[in-house]
């Protein structure tokens, strides 16, 4: 695992997804909320609502960790280019999901 390592994942050209891969998620993730928080294994975090500067913290090991948040960041993405989670739409979400799973993996490996 790398440790404190940052990656930009550009996506839908309007969003950047900042992927931190950290043992103390809860450190990085005070810094960007300006609140305490700890004892996270991951977490999704937006500055603002209706923002498309996107943070997916990670810890490095848990893949449940992984999977769970990347729901959260797919979501909020699909939710905002107004594609609903929907029986026709649910292959969009897998792909995406897929693909940022991919890349965030080989950043960690």
């Amino acid at each position: 695992m790398r440790n404190n390592f940052w990656q930009i994942l550009p996506i839908y050209s309007q969003f950047d997804i900042t992927v931190i891969i950290t043992e103390d998620v809860g450190k990085e993730a005070t810094k960007l909320v300006k609140e305490e928080w700890s004892g996270l294994d991951g977490a999704f975090i937006t500055k603002e609502s209706g923002s498309t500067d996107l943070y997916l913290l990670w810890d490095g090991k848990g893949l449940e960790t992984l999977v769970h948040e990347l729901f959260h960041l797919v979501t909020y993405v699909m939710r905002f280019v107004q594609i609903p989670l929907i029986e026709e739409t649910e292959e969009a979400y897998c792909y995406l999901q897929g693909w940022l799973f991919n890349k965030i993996w080989k950043l960690n490996v």
